[in-house]
């Protein structure tokens, strides 16, 4: 092939993805996220947005997957089998809501709703439009105390609130689009073309780790507000040795292969943002 229209096929290409991510991004209104909200106005970098779906759908496509979900686990009968763990769970759940709709008013609109599932894995999550799910490993007997439960389901609250999984179908959106307009253009084989999207996929992993940040911090000043002790609740991270090896939380990644920071950063910052928020007395009035 001649060198020079090798360059300019590659340059056409470029300039095709360059204009398919602009055009993405100008219809998504993608922006800096600016200092308006409370959480926003604590974080010294506050994270880059892209929202290509509306807050409506995003809801209702984590409300349809709540459903299909709680389908199962109702199928396999290990929805709220003990009701002291559920109990537990509303009542912690219930204050930390109380603060969620205080600071970010929208989320009164929401059917919260909070649903235990039988397991002995630690994990929780809370799908846009307030759907939770949580692990009775958490609720159970006095492994964690309320102000670390707190602590973990404020998190979860707090990646629904921030609207990161809308966030993440914007991003998704921006790298299948620009890898296939790549991919087309190189004319890539499929496997070629998986792994495009896999590394492409792969830079958005600092911008998980910062959401994973985000929601650390709005958890912990949910649950300050909501009259916890967040030097307690952030002492959570010193206990994560415990956690049964195979669960979500106690996966050890590489720390740029993965999409949570370690459980020593976490611990040191939650820490530290503990130790200011009891100082500043952000507690439930």
């Amino acid at each position: 092939m001649n060198p020079h229209k090798y360059k300019i096929q590659t340059s056409l290409t470029l300039i095709r993805l360059i204009g398919v991510v602009t055009a993405l991004t100008l219809l998504s209104g993608c922006q800096p996220v600016a200092k308006e909200t409370f959480q926003d106005a604590l974080l010294e970098k506050p994270s880059f947005r892209i929202h290509l779906i509306s807050r409506d759908i995003s809801n209702w496509l984590g409300v349809l997957s709540y459903q299909e979900v709680l389908e199962q686990y109702e199928f396999e009968n290990k929805l709220n089998t003990e009701e002291q763990t559920l109990v537990r769970g509303l009542r912690i759940a219930d204050r930390l809501i109380e603060q969620a709709f205080i600071l970010y008013p929208f989320s009164k609109s929401w059917g919260w709703n909070l649903n235990v599932l039988a397991s002995n894995e630690f994990n929780a999550s809370c799908r846009a439009g307030g759907k939770m799910i949580v692990n009775s490993y958490i609720l159970e007997g006095n492994r964690f105390d309320d102000h670390q439960v707190a602590l973990i389901i404020g998190h979860e609250i707090a990646h629904a609130l921030l609207e990161h999984n809308r966030s993440r179908y914007g991003r998704y959106a921006v790298a299948v689009g620009g890898g296939s307009v790549l991919s087309q253009s190189f004319k890539m084989g499929l496997m070629r073309r998986d792994s495009l999207h896999s590394g492409i996929e792969s830079l958005s992993l600092p911008i998980h780790r910062q959401e994973e940040r985000e929601a650390d911090l709005l958890g912990l000043a949910l649950m300050t507000k909501a009259g916890f002790d967040p030097v307690k609740g952030a002492s959570f991270w010193q206990t994560t040795s415990d956690v049964p090896a195979g669960s979500k939380i106690s996966t050890r990644l590489e720390l740029y292969e993965s999409t949570h920071p370690t459980d020593q950063e976490r611990l040191e910052f939650l820490s530290k943002a503990a130790f200011q928020f009891a100082q500043s007395k952000m507690t439930h009035k």
